[in-house]
Protein backbone atom coordinates (compact mmCIF):
# COMPACT_ATOMS: atom_id res chain seq x y z
CA UNK A 1 0.00 0.00 0.00
CA UNK A 2 2.71 2.29 0.73
CA UNK A 3 4.52 1.77 -2.51
CA UNK A 4 1.07 2.26 -4.29
CA UNK A 5 0.70 5.83 -2.01
CA UNK A 6 4.32 6.77 -3.64
CA UNK A 7 3.63 6.35 -6.98
CA UNK A 8 0.16 7.98 -6.70
CA UNK A 9 2.34 10.83 -4.92
CA UNK A 10 4.80 10.92 -7.80
CA UNK A 11 2.25 10.60 -10.50
CA UNK A 12 0.54 13.71 -9.13
CA UNK A 13 3.56 15.88 -8.81
CA UNK A 14 4.34 14.78 -12.33
CA UNK A 15 1.27 15.53 -13.23
CA UNK A 16 0.76 19.17 -11.65
CA UNK A 17 4.68 19.93 -13.67
CA UNK A 18 3.47 19.29 -16.89
CA UNK A 19 0.61 21.41 -16.20
CA UNK A 20 2.70 24.21 -14.92
CA UNK A 21 4.59 23.93 -17.98
CA UNK A 22 1.89 23.92 -20.09
CA UNK A 23 0.39 26.78 -18.70
CA UNK A 24 4.04 28.75 -18.44
CA UNK A 25 4.19 27.63 -22.58
CA UNK A 26 0.91 29.29 -23.38
CA UNK A 27 1.10 32.61 -21.30
CA UNK A 28 4.34 32.85 -23.59
CA UNK A 29 2.60 31.95 -26.62
CA UNK A 30 -0.27 34.18 -25.82
CA UNK A 31 2.24 36.98 -24.91
CA UNK A 32 4.41 37.22 -27.93
CA UNK A 33 1.42 36.73 -30.21
CA UNK A 34 -0.13 39.90 -28.52
CA UNK A 35 3.03 41.59 -29.41
CA UNK A 36 3.74 41.00 -32.64
CA UNK A 37 0.01 41.31 -33.51
CA UNK A 38 -0.07 44.64 -32.46
CA UNK A 39 3.17 45.81 -32.29
CA UNK A 40 4.13 44.89 -36.01
CA UNK A 41 1.17 43.47 -37.51
CA UNK A 42 2.80 40.06 -37.85
CA UNK A 43 1.08 36.67 -36.77
CA UNK A 44 1.62 33.20 -36.42
CA UNK A 45 -0.57 30.91 -37.99
CA UNK A 46 0.11 27.55 -35.43
CA UNK A 47 -0.37 29.84 -31.99
CA UNK A 48 -3.90 29.75 -31.58
CA UNK A 49 -3.94 26.09 -32.37
CA UNK A 50 -0.97 25.07 -30.08
CA UNK A 51 -2.43 27.25 -27.52
CA UNK A 52 -5.87 25.51 -27.70
CA UNK A 53 -4.43 21.88 -27.68
CA UNK A 54 -2.42 23.34 -24.62
CA UNK A 55 -5.51 24.26 -23.01
CA UNK A 56 -7.42 21.05 -23.91
CA UNK A 57 -4.52 19.14 -22.10
CA UNK A 58 -4.32 21.14 -19.25
CA UNK A 59 -8.32 20.68 -18.76
CA UNK A 60 -8.11 17.34 -18.97
CA UNK A 61 -4.76 16.81 -17.36
CA UNK A 62 -6.04 19.51 -14.20
CA UNK A 63 -9.52 17.58 -13.60
CA UNK A 64 -7.36 14.96 -12.64
CA UNK A 65 -4.94 16.67 -10.38
CA UNK A 66 -7.83 18.88 -9.04
CA UNK A 67 -9.48 16.02 -8.18
CA UNK A 68 -6.46 13.90 -6.13
CA UNK A 69 -6.27 17.18 -4.54
CA UNK A 70 -9.44 17.38 -3.19
CA UNK A 71 -10.23 20.72 -5.15
CA UNK A 72 -13.33 19.64 -7.04
CA UNK A 73 -16.36 21.37 -7.06
CA UNK A 74 -19.01 19.96 -4.67
CA UNK A 75 -22.43 20.47 -3.27
CA UNK A 76 -22.45 19.11 -0.14
CA UNK A 77 -25.02 20.43 1.60
CA UNK A 78 -27.19 18.24 1.33
CA UNK A 79 -24.84 15.70 1.99
CA UNK A 80 -23.43 17.25 5.24
CA UNK A 81 -26.41 16.78 6.64
CA UNK A 82 -26.08 13.08 6.31
CA UNK A 83 -24.90 11.01 9.62
CA UNK A 84 -21.37 9.90 9.00
CA UNK A 85 -21.82 6.97 7.98
CA UNK A 86 -24.75 7.68 5.54
CA UNK A 87 -22.06 10.27 3.88
CA UNK A 88 -19.48 7.34 3.62
CA UNK A 89 -21.98 4.96 1.90
CA UNK A 90 -23.04 8.12 -0.54
CA UNK A 91 -19.59 8.68 -1.35
CA UNK A 92 -18.76 5.01 -2.21
CA UNK A 93 -22.15 5.46 -4.35
CA UNK A 94 -20.82 8.36 -6.04
CA UNK A 95 -17.39 7.50 -6.26
CA UNK A 96 -18.49 3.77 -7.84
CA UNK A 97 -20.04 5.91 -10.32
CA UNK A 98 -18.10 8.14 -11.41
CA UNK A 99 -15.27 5.16 -12.07
CA UNK A 100 -18.13 3.62 -14.62
CA UNK A 101 -18.71 6.75 -16.01
CA UNK A 102 -14.33 7.58 -16.60
CA UNK A 103 -13.51 3.53 -17.61
CA UNK A 104 -16.10 3.95 -20.21
CA UNK A 105 -14.67 7.79 -21.21
CA UNK A 106 -11.21 6.51 -21.62
CA UNK A 107 -12.26 3.07 -23.67
CA UNK A 108 -14.12 5.60 -25.87
CA UNK A 109 -11.26 7.93 -26.03
CA UNK A 110 -8.44 5.31 -27.00
CA UNK A 111 -10.59 4.00 -29.42
CA UNK A 112 -11.10 7.06 -31.09
CA UNK A 113 -7.48 8.33 -30.89
CA UNK A 114 -6.00 5.03 -32.37
CA UNK A 115 -8.35 5.20 -35.45
CA UNK A 116 -6.93 5.37 -38.77
CA UNK A 117 -8.60 8.28 -39.80
CA UNK A 118 -7.29 10.14 -36.18
CA UNK A 119 -3.95 8.64 -37.12
CA UNK A 120 -3.45 10.26 -40.12
CA UNK A 121 -5.20 13.43 -39.99
CA UNK A 122 -3.05 16.64 -39.82
CA UNK A 123 -4.40 19.96 -38.54
CA UNK A 124 -3.86 23.05 -40.64
CA UNK A 125 -2.31 25.02 -39.35
CA UNK A 126 0.46 23.61 -36.98
CA UNK A 127 1.00 20.71 -38.38
CA UNK A 128 0.07 18.73 -35.86
CA UNK A 129 -1.03 15.54 -36.23
CA UNK A 130 -4.84 14.80 -34.34
CA UNK A 131 -4.42 11.93 -32.60
CA UNK A 132 -2.01 14.33 -30.36
CA UNK A 133 -5.13 16.90 -28.77
CA UNK A 134 -7.23 13.72 -28.96
CA UNK A 135 -5.00 11.59 -26.37
CA UNK A 136 -5.57 14.10 -24.01
CA UNK A 137 -9.11 12.59 -23.19
CA UNK A 138 -7.59 8.93 -22.65
CA UNK A 139 -4.53 10.09 -21.05
CA UNK A 140 -6.41 12.46 -18.06
CA UNK A 141 -9.04 9.95 -17.84
CA UNK A 142 -6.06 7.12 -16.74
CA UNK A 143 -5.53 9.71 -14.41
CA UNK A 144 -8.68 10.26 -13.10
CA UNK A 145 -9.36 6.41 -13.19
CA UNK A 146 -5.95 6.28 -11.01
CA UNK A 147 -6.92 9.04 -8.69
CA UNK A 148 -10.56 7.11 -8.20
CA UNK A 149 -9.33 3.76 -7.44
CA UNK A 150 -6.41 5.39 -4.82
CA UNK A 151 -9.58 7.33 -3.33
CA UNK A 152 -11.34 3.72 -2.44
CA UNK A 153 -8.47 3.44 -0.18
CA UNK A 154 -9.28 6.53 1.66
CA UNK A 155 -13.17 5.55 1.58
CA UNK A 156 -12.73 2.20 3.06
CA UNK A 157 -10.54 3.32 5.31
CA UNK A 158 -12.74 6.19 6.70
CA UNK A 159 -15.03 3.07 7.13
CA UNK A 160 -12.20 1.12 9.37
CA UNK A 161 -12.24 4.10 11.47
CA UNK A 162 -15.60 4.62 11.92
CA UNK A 163 -16.31 1.09 13.03
CA UNK A 164 -13.13 0.90 15.38
CA UNK A 165 -14.80 3.95 17.11
CA UNK A 166 -17.86 2.79 17.39
CA UNK A 167 -17.09 -0.17 18.26
CA UNK A 168 -15.18 0.86 21.33
CA UNK A 169 -17.57 3.33 22.23
CA UNK A 170 -20.22 0.20 22.66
Amino acid sequence: MKVFKKIMNGSYFLLTCIISIMIVVMLIIMSLEVVRRYLFGLTWSWSEEVVRYLLIYVTFLGGAAAFRSGSMVSFDLVLSRFPQRVQDILSVIVNTVCLVFIGFILVLGFKKVITPNMISQVSPSSGIAMWIPYASIPIGMFFLLLYIIENYSVLFQRFRQNRSVKSESD
